[in-house]
C-alpha cells in the first residue's frame, strides 16, 4: 500500500496495513535547533530545509523524511511580491511581518512584542494595511510543485498554511490580554474584526486551492482554544463570534477541493469538539492526552465515528532522559487508544522542542513502522 493510499483510507475511517505517521505543519513540527541536531545525527553536512519566521521548520530536507518514513508530504503558499521581513531595530534581534506584528527572537523561539491593532479603533479597521491573499507571486509555482508530488510520487499531500480566525490572527493583531477583554466588552469591533479575517482567509485558501486543490489530501486551517488546564474562552464565546465564520471556512475549502479539512487546536478541547463536527472539519490535531479533559480513550470512543485524530504523541514523555523502552510504551498506549478501526495519524503533540534527542525522535517512528501494523491489539 503506498502512503497515499495508506493515509486516505484512514481518513475515510478504514484500517489500512499500518498507522500513517507526519512530521511537519503548524503543531507536529520540530524547532530549528531540534532539527539541526537531528541532521547531525544522520551525518547530513549541508541541510537545505527552510524555516518560518517562529523559528520552526517550514520545508523538511526530503532526505529525513524518507529516513522517518513519513507518509505525507506538504505544499505552503509563498510570500508577496517584494516581501521580506525586516529587522526594525539594528539593536535587537526582531523583525516585522508584513501583518505589522514584531517579534524578536528570545532563546528556542520568536515571540511577539508588538500588536499592530492595539490602539485601534473598529473605524480604523477599514484603513488598515491589509495583506493582499490575492498577490499571483503567493502562488507562484505552487500548481507545479503539487502536480509534480501527486504524479511522482506516492506521498499524501497536505497544504500547510494555517491561519485562525481567533489566536493567531486576532490575538496577535490586538494583543491577547486586550481582545480577550473585546470578547466581552467590544463585541462589535470583534465581529467586525473576525468578518475581515474571514474574508482574508478565504482569499488565501481560495488563491492557494484555485493552483492546487485537485492534487491535495488534507487541508490544515488552525485556531487555538484551549490552555492545558481548560478552555482558553467558554463554549458560548466560540459560539457567538467564531463557529459560523469557521463553518463558511470550510464551506468554502470543500467547495474547492476534495481533501479532508484538518483543525489544529492545542489543549483542552473537549467542550468545542462537537461545534468543530458542526463547522465541518474531518481531522483533529494535536490531541494533547495529558490536557484536561483529554483523555484519547474517551474521546475516540465518544467522536471517532465523525473524526479522524492527528497528533497524540505527547512531547513531554520524549524529553531528554526518558528510556527509549519507556517511550515505546507510551507510544502503545497511544496506538491502543487511537488505532482502531483507522482515522488515525500518529505525529507529535507540538513541535518537536531543543531538549528532546534525536534519538527519541527517530524512536517514535521506528515503533510505529515496526509494531503500527493492522489489526491493532487492543
Amino acid at each position: 500500500m503506498t502512503s497515499r493510499e495508506r493515509v486516505w483510507k484512514t481518513l475515510n475511517h478504514k484500517e489500512p496495513d499500518r498507522i500513517p505517521v507526519d512530521l511537519g505543519g503548524n503543531s507536529s513540527g520540530m524547532t530549528d535547533i531540534a532539527y539541526r541536531k537531528l541532521t547531525r545525527y544522520y551525518g547530513m553536512k549541508n541541510h537545505t530545509a527552510a524555516f518560518s519566521e517562529w523559528r520552526t521548520v517550514k520545508n523538511f530536507d526530503e532526505e529525513i523524511l524518507e529516513l522517518l518514513n513519513i507518509d505525507i508530504r506538504e505544499i505552503h503558499m509563498g510570500q508577496p511580491q517584494g516581501y521580506k521581513s525586516f529587522n526594525y531595530s539594528e539593536s535587537e534581534d526582531s523583525f516585522e511581518d508584513e501583518w505589522g506584528i514584531r517579534r524578536k527572537n528570545t532563546g528556542d523561539y520568536s515571540q511577539i512584542i508588538y500588536n499592530p491593532l492595539s490602539v485601534l479603533t473598529i473605524d480604523d479597521l477599514k484603513n488598515f494595511h491589509w495583506p493582499d491573499p490575492h498577490d499571483p507571486v503567493r502562488v507562484a509555482g505552487l500548481q507545479e510543485k503539487a502536480k509534480r508530488l501527486f504524479e511522482n510520487t506516492d506521498y499524501a499531500i497536505k497544504l500547510a498554511d494555517p491561519m485562525s480566525l481567533f489566536n493567531e490572527i486576532s490575538c496577535m493583531l490586538r494583543g491577547f490580554e486586550k481582545f480577550m477583554v473585546d470578547l466581552i466588552t467590544n463585541e462589535k469591533f470583534v465581529s467586525t474584526l473576525v468578518e475581515k479575517e474571514l474574508e482574508l482567509l478565504m482569499g488565501f485558501y481560495g488563491s492557494a486551492l484555485d493552483a492546487a486543490g485537485e492534487y491535495i489530501q488534507i487541508v490544515e486551517t488552525s485556531d487555538d482554544y484551549g490552555m492545558q488546564n481548560g478552555p482558553m474562552i467558554s463554549p458560548s464565546i466560540y459560539k457567538k463570534f467564531f463557529k459560523k465564520a469557521h463553518k463558511r471556512l470550510n464551506d468554502f475549502i470543500r467547495s474547492k477541493t476534495g481533501a479532508k479539512i484538518l483543525l489544529h487546536s492545542c489543549g483542552s478541547v473537549r467542550a468545542f469538539i462537537p461545534d468543530f463536527i458542526d463547522t465541518g472539519i474531518d481531522i483533529l490535531n494535536p490531541v494533547q492526552p495529558y490536557a484536561a479533559d483529554m483523555n484519547l480513550k474517551e474521546i475516540k470512543n465518544e467522536f471517532g465515528k465523525y473524526l479522524c485524530f492527528h497528533g497524540g504523541i505527547d512531547m513531554p514523555r520524549m524529553l531528554c532522559g526518558r528510556a527509549i523502552k519507556d517511550i515505546e510504551e507510551n507510544i502503545k498506549e497511544v496506538i491502543r487508544a487511537m488505532a482502531a478501526g483507522g482515522g488515525y495519524i500518529l505525529a507529535p503533540t507540538h513541535n518537536i522542542q531543543p531538549d528532546i534527542p534525536p534519538e527519541n525522535v527517530i524512536a517514535i517512528y521506528k515503533y510505529v513502522n515496526e509494531h503500527g501494523r493492522y489489526p491493532i491489539e487492543v
